[in-house]
């Protein structure tokens, strides 16, 4: 399996991100109880916008990230009681209430939401978002 990991570094400008940032496919994210969505997200961490309020940069927060089923994927998953839900603890990279926006940076990727972040790239690359 090809590795994500790699470190990035953005032509012409300095990047100081270790991961690519991905704005497809759009997660649904719960941080701190309310309900936002991606803008883009890594395997470092992700920035989510509709986000009201104000959470201090290093707060650490629960994110839970909500896997959207295809009416295929559902009818291939009758036993299963709903989408899945990923749930990892973020730290607070930066918070900008004018435009709604939080940045998170992952404390540490689980095993299962790593490989829902690859099967996301895998189809990205062969037929893109």
């Amino acid at each position: 399996m090809p590795s994500f990991t790699l470190g990035f570094r953005k032509v012409g400008t300095v990047e100081k991100r270790r991961d690519k940032r991905h704005a497809a496919p759009v997660f649904s994210v719960k941080i701190d109880g309310q309900t936002c969505q991606s803008i883009n997200w890594s395997l470092g961490g992700l920035l989510v916008r509709n986000h009201r309020g104000y959470l201090a940069p290093n707060r650490v927060v629960r994110v839970e990230i909500t896997e959207h089923l295809s009416a295929t994927q559902r009818d291939s998953r009758l036993g299963r009681a709903g989408p899945a839900v990923y749930m990892v603890d973020g730290q607070v990279v930066h918070c900008n209430q004018a435009k709604h926006q939080l940045a998170v940076r992952f404390v540490h990727l689980p095993q299962p939401l790593l490989k829902f972040f690859e099967r996301h790239l895998i189809a990205y690359r062969r037929r893109g978002y």
